[in-house]
């Protein structure tokens, strides 16, 4: 029968412990945009509505724009938010986009003009 690796080892040797493997660094920019696709990409629920509901003297290509403008407008400012968080502000990223998504749903719900669904809900969210 042959020793155990236990038995071999000195009194003064120490085993050796495997790395410590450690998940990649968490990106707190996913929380942002995993809310905000959500939104964006439920758009054709609300271009339906306006076009039934609310909009109905415009026409289809023109109501899509406000969710042109919306996904447009999350890949741009996406560049000087990605860089405000690498400098470690995503506390005023997160309060600040929070708040602005807020208000901006809310303003759509007051809506009653084409105009207004661009600016509340085209730039706000």
């Amino acid at each position: 029968m042959a020793p155990s690796p236990r038995r071999l080892l000195r009194r003064n040797e120490r085993t050796v412990s495997p790395p410590l493997l450690l998940p990649p660094p968490f990106d707190p920019s996913l929380l942002l945009t995993f809310n905000l696709r959500g939104l964006n990409q439920s758009y054709g629920v609300f271009q339906a509505y306006y076009e039934t509901v609310l909009l109905r003297t415009q026409s289809p290509s023109s109501i899509a724009w406000i969710g042109s403008l919306q996904i447009f407008l999350l890949f741009f400012m996406s560049i000087f938010v990605s860089t405000q968080m690498d400098k470690g502000r995503f506390q005023h990223c997160f309060t600040g986009g929070s708040i602005l998504l807020t208000v901006s749903v809310l303003a759509t719900s007051f809506c009653t003009q084409y105009w207004q669904f661009v600016l509340a809900q085209g730039i706000g969210t």
